[in-house]
């Protein structure tokens, strides 16, 4: 008895215009949640970069003053280049007239241009950390609008030098603990040209959820809000305005 074979023809359906138009709204919905929060995470990331930065900053401050009998380094305040010290930041060059404005070549090309010398190196916490990146926050990027932002995205309080009164910095312990050293500065502050400012001049940045990274005279690290930083700013003395005597200023 003959059998016929009957093959029947595999039949394949595709996805109608509806599953399609699920499947995008689907995908579409995905990368709604997700992007929020990876660029949360990214934030997170960066803010903790730069806590761990001005950390290394501020222990290198520690070791700076038990190598000098306990006194701050220079704050680089009005960038004396007659002073001939360095300061925390860099050593001003005194063959660069004051107010150059080649601050990118300072800090990136350094000796390789023999008009201008080594810059970080320079500087009197290189050698307790000798990291470059240290002295910027990685969402601290171009353009630079002020000079300083081609070097750092810190400042240091310049009441170490009374804010201009000395020549010579003051003994960490003269400071309350809880004093504030550094903060991330806000770059679009006009005053910004060195290494050291008044709290006033160069307030704290936003950069990190409407706040910055602050560093303490104990070597503490922290986040403040721009909003409370304003508030301390009215505080003399108080953590920001903390010269040791007087009213901080």
């Amino acid at each position: 008895m003959n059998r016929m074979v009957v093959k029947k023809r595999a039949v394949v359906r595709g996805f109608t215009l509806i599953e399609l138009l699920v499947v995008i709204a689907v995908i579409a919905l995905l990368i709604g949640i997700l992007l929020p929060a990876l660029g949360k995470a990214r934030k997170s990331s960066q803010q903790l970069h730069c806590q761990t930065n001005l950390k290394t900053i501020m222990q290198s401050v520690q070791m700076y003053a038990n190598d000098w009998k306990d006194f701050l380094p220079l704050p680089n305040w009005l960038d004396n280049r007659n002073n001939k010290k360095p300061g925390w930041l860099y050593n001003p060059d005194p063959n660069t007239p004051a107010g150059d404005p080649k601050w990118k070549e300072l800090c990136e090309i350094g000796d390789k241009n023999k008009d201008y010398i080594k810059f970080y190196e320079t500087g009197s916490l290189w050698k307790y950390h000798e990291i470059k990146k240290t002295y910027r926050c990685m969402g601290h990027k171009e353009p630079y609008i002020q000079r300083s932002g081609w070097a750092t995205s810190y400042l240091m309080n310049g009441a170490v030098v009374d804010y201009g009164r000395r020549l010579n910095s003051r003994r960490l312990t003269e400071y309350r603990p809880e004093g504030v050293l550094m903060w991330e500065a806000d770059e679009l502050s006009a005053g910004w040209n060195d290494g050291s400012s008044f709290p006033n001049e160069d307030r704290s940045t936003s950069r990190h959820d409407k706040g910055a990274t602050v560093g303490s005279f104990d070597g503490h690290v922290w986040w403040l809000a721009r909003a409370k930083f304003d508030e301390e700013l009215e505080r003399s003395p108080g953590k920001l305005w903390c010269v040791p005597t007087g009213n901080g200023h």
